[in-house]
């Protein structure tokens, strides 16, 4: 019956693994939402999560704090170790099944019930024992259990992951997959093309041709029957890939190469660029041929034949750098700006950016200062708790209320002063409740953002909060020869004038609230839902 022992001891081990790299997620949502974004770019079948959810870090309702970037790259790799434990458990747990199925065939029920219960009697002698493994087990693949002393949590990862040292892995301008190390490429490059005039900044555009599915093929840098060309991108594609699996640790490599290489047998040695006055392109010979029928007559000849053992490698390595530069678009983007950067810099603005960086890189991945969740829910329960210390009277921060006092918060809520108003007339103010929104459209600091508008305050005015709209109200009312409500200074000639107009246009109306204007005022109003 050992084998039912070693089977129980590895289930046992699978579920401590999950349940810790559950607690992980549950800590810091973003392990999960990074990996999954990603995918969701490798397979298109893959549900992406909400953005909502991925900006404000949340798992369910419950809303966590951000973590550095060193720290979660960290616990990515810790995951993946965990991950690979798993993988190995569930080999042993495979092959004990088999072992298992062949040994029932010769057994008899009555010796499996005798040995059974000896397993049970064992079990009940070393019960103290059989405690003991579990906590140890667990505790290897705890949080914070590689740190010096159970007191003193100044590292984050458990005591299986303890030997992982992302500074081996990463230098220090990678960041930890922020950026990309391209500048030892650069003299490379110069070597290939055997010119200095290409700047940093000119080879990355020439890197970031290989993004485009069309660029990096007909409108190459360089002649593609180049060896110098070719042998250069076979190193470049190498750096890029294992930037790749380093920066993303949850991809599985053997899944990701092979539905990369895939894609290249299926589609791209047959002919993955197509045009109406080209025809069909072949990546290993590089010649367009005018129809399908003639490409594929083509596939099985000498000269194909010949450029696919001399040409496929290099082409395929090309194909790779091409695929995993679509994958890291983000990262030469970053890449890019930051070179941008860098060179604006004065010699001692780089001195800065650059002690930054390597304090940065040194620093440990936990903060001991860095507050940790409490597991008692989200921001939505601390919101109705403190609803019930304001209900209750059992909290002194108290909301404040118009005249400056505390007020409890059933009656803030009752007078409408939880609900905010912007205004963007007011540089974007925010006013709390209805009757103090209202009051600020006759205070002197509205008033005065209208002048510096060119707009002469009137009532016609009260309402608006858009400058936009402010500034087209104004222009309809400059347009009418009367403008009922303005205090602008008006010239004796144009008050002769005034007189002599229709009475049609000396009409007036009063709206809901009681502000009164010239009828066709009104009525434009009216047709913009402003009155």
């Amino acid at each position: 019956m050992d084998f039912l022992e070693t089977k129980r001891s590895l289930l046992e081990d699978l579920e401590i693994i999950e349940n810790a790299i559950t607690e992980r997620i549950q800590r810091n949502p973003e392990l999960y939402y990074q990996y999954i974004l990603e995918a969701g770019k490798l397979f298109p079948d893959v549900k992406q999560p909400r953005p909502s959810l991925v900006s404000e870090n949340k798992i369910y309702k419950l809303k966590k704090n951000k973590r550095n970037r060193k720290q979660i790259i960290l616990q990515q790799h810790e995951i993946d170790l965990f991950l690979q434990d798993y993988r190995e458990k569930q080999k042993l747990i495979n092959e004990i099944n088999l072992s298992q199925d062949v040994q029932e065939d010769d057994k008899d029920l009555r010796s499996f019930e005798q040995k059974l219960q000896e397993l049970e009697e064992e079990l009940i002698n070393e019960q103290e024992n059989f405690q003991l493994d579990i906590n140890l087990k667990r505790g290897r693949y705890a949080l914070f259990s590689s740190s010096t002393g159970p007191s003193k949590r100044t590292n984050i990862i458990s005591e299986r992951a303890r030997d992982i040292d992302l500074n081996r892995l990463f230098t220090r301008d990678e960041q930890y997959g922020e950026y990309m190390e391209l500048e030892q490429f650069h003299s490379l490059w110069l070597n290939v093309i055997k010119r200095g005039d290409c700047s940093l900044l000119q080879f990355l555009d020439t890197v970031e041709l290989f993004v485009n599915d069309e660029k990096y093929l007909l409108a190459p840098p360089m002649d593609r029957k180049n060896d110098r060309y070719m042998s250069f991108l076979m190193k470049l594609s190498e750096y890029v890939e294992n930037f790749f699996y380093k920066s993303y640790v949850l991809f599985e490599k053997e899944v990701v190469e092979g539905l990369i290489k895939s894609d290249f047998e299926n589609s791209y040695c047959r002919g993955f660029l197509k045009s109406e006055s080209k025809g069909i392109y072949c990546p290993l010979c590089y010649k367009w041929f005018k129809t399908q029928a003639v490409f594929e007559n083509h596939i099985p000849g000498k000269n194909h034949k010949k450029n696919e053992a001399k040409r496929k490698r290099p082409v395929y390595s090309e194909y790779k750098l091409h695929r995993y530069l679509r994958l890291l678009k983000d990262e030469l983007f970053h890449t890019k700006s930051f070179v941008e950067r860098k060179l604006a810099f004065t010699a001692n603005e780089r001195m800065v950016e650059m002690d930054s960086l390597t304090q940065k890189y040194e620093a440990p991945a936990y903060d001991v200062t860095e507050r940790e969740d409490d597991g008692q829910g989200g921001s939505e329960q601390k919101d109705d708790k403190l609803q019930e210390k304001h209900l209750f009277g059992k909290s002194f921060d108290m909301p404040l209320g118009p005249d400056g006092l505390p007020m409890p918060y059933w009656l803030y809520k009752l007078h409408g002063l939880d609900r905010e108003y912007p205004c963007e007339i007011c540089a974007n103010r925010i006013y709390n409740g209805r009757r103090t929104f209202e009051r600020h459209f006759n205070e002197e600091t509205h008033l005065y953002h209208l002048r510096c508008l060119g707009i002469e305050p009137s009532s016609v005015f009260k309402g608006i909060t858009k400058i936009a709209e402010a500034q087209r109200l104004w222009k309809n009312t400059q347009r009418q020869p009367q403008f009922v409500g303005s205090t602008a200074a008006v010239p004796a000639e144009k008050k002769l004038s005034q007189t002599k107009l229709p009475v049609g246009m000396e009409l007036e109306e009063e709206d809901e609230q009681g502000n009164v204007m010239s009828k066709k005022v009104y009525d434009e109003l009216k047709k913009q839902d402003l009155a």
